[in-house]
């Protein structure tokens, strides 16, 4: 279908600049945009990294997108992009985003922007793990949208019956709550053999460095392990308190403990990266999808994380394990397992990973599901399907 003939989705994503495609958001909207392409016309709006507003479509992407300066009341030239862009759907992304969700609600609700149909992705901020982080400043900020009824016109979205509990746990007035779980791709198999030595332990850590990705939780884990261990650390310092305090921890580590920061990782090597380590490490306090995971199984690299995601039931697998926090020294045991694995073990939980995620993308209905999604959302109901 003729891009210009399909109904436009105007998706406001303050991560999605150039050199940041790699992290968990910007992961879920290029793979949505991907699956759905054919059937509609999607725009992105990001933040701009070098602090200059440039509402000029840029087209050499996946799809257009343009890039507005940040300042002290979110992005700058919001209110003139979404009042002269035209668009069918506003798509937000992030229930706590002061740079473009709370501006564009805000504008909404008082009438200087089109009241066009708009849906709110929380991408899991309504996670018990997530709330637990700063959480006077989130409830304020709740408190707040609840009494201006800046939701109440809007559809909000769960990519899982869990992420749905936790929207209904906060007790938002909204239009409804619809579910589509996130759109994902199968990466293909990186042509990288795997470490040649059975010395050190490498283990990959990719994320976010932020507190809801836990990597101080892996820090205390390795610092307890009996075995020598590399731990490559891959994503942007979104917080600089917490590497500042992560700082302190790594400079305490043991002599068997070596650990690199390499910051963010371009999204056309993360999945070579990934395959020349031994474990991907990621204890996170929740995620509503684990864009990171799906990366690290597809890449043929076994999996050690918490079972705050929906990626459960890796050890039955032979794929790696899903394990409680409460429970670090079973973080600990597993970290020890892997390192006494031998080559052929190691192999065979390689070959599991990379089916356990063939086998996640061939289970998933996710792109027909969020295409009724948004045709509900559009009045352009599919026939065959009264619900979502």
């Amino acid at each position: 279908m003729n891009r210009a003939s399909c109904p436009r989705i105007l998706s406001l994503l303050g991560c999605y600049w150039p050199g940041n495609e790699a992290t968990g958001p910007s992961q879920s909207f290029r793979a949505f945009a991907t699956g759905l392409q054919g059937d509609f016309d999607i725009r992105v709006v990001a933040r701009d990294g070098t602090g200059t507003t440039s509402v000029d479509w840029q087209t050499g992407d996946l799809v257009p997108r343009a890039q507005l300066a940040i300042g002290r009341f979110g992005a700058r030239g919001l209110l003139q992009l979404l009042r002269d862009t035209p668009h069918d759907l506003l798509f937000l992304n992030g229930f706590h985003d002061r740079e473009f969700t709370i501006p564009a609600l805000v504008l909404r609700k008082l009438g200087l922007i089109p009241r066009k149909p708009t849906i709110l992705s929380p991408r899991g901020e309504f996670a018990q793990g997530a709330l637990s982080l700063k959480p006077g400043k989130k409830r304020l900020y709740q408190r707040g949208v609840r009494l201006a009824g800046l939701t109440r016109d809007i559809w909000l979205h769960a990519t899982a019956d869990h992420e749905r509990q936790d929207i209904e746990a906060s007790g938002l007035a909204c239009r409804g709550i619809l579910q589509a779980p996130n759109v994902r791709l199968l990466p293909d198999l990186p042509d990288v053999k795997p470490p040649a030595s059975l010395g050190k332990l490498r283990i990959a850590f990719v994320g976010r460095i932020s507190p809801v990705k836990n990597l101080e939780f892996a820090l205390d884990v390795l610092a307890k392990a009996s075995v020598p261990v590399v731990l490559d650390v891959y994503g942007p310092m979104v917080d600089p308190d917490y590497w500042t305090r992560l700082q302190a921890r790594i400079c305490r580590m043991p002599d068997s403990v070596t650990v690199t920061a390499h910051g963010a990782l371009p999204h056309d090597r993360v999945a070579s990266t990934l395959a020349a380590h031994d474990l991907f490490f990621l204890p996170t306090m929740g995620e509503n999808f684990g864009h990171a995971i799906n990366e690290a199984l597809g890449a043929g690299l076994p999996a050690l994380i918490a079972d705050t995601t929906p990626w459960r039931g890796l050890q039955a697998a032979g794929a790696g394990w899903d394990l409680p926090l409460a429970r670090p020294e079973l973080f600990s045991a597993a970290i020890e397992e892997m390192a006494r694995a031998s080559a052929q073990q190691r192999q065979a939980m390689r070959t599991a990973a990379r089916r356990f995620a063939e086998d996640s993308f061939a289970a998933s209905d996710a792109v027909a599901a969020n295409r009724r999604m948004l045709n509900r959302l559009l009045d352009k109901r599919d026939p065959c399907v009264d619900d979502i």
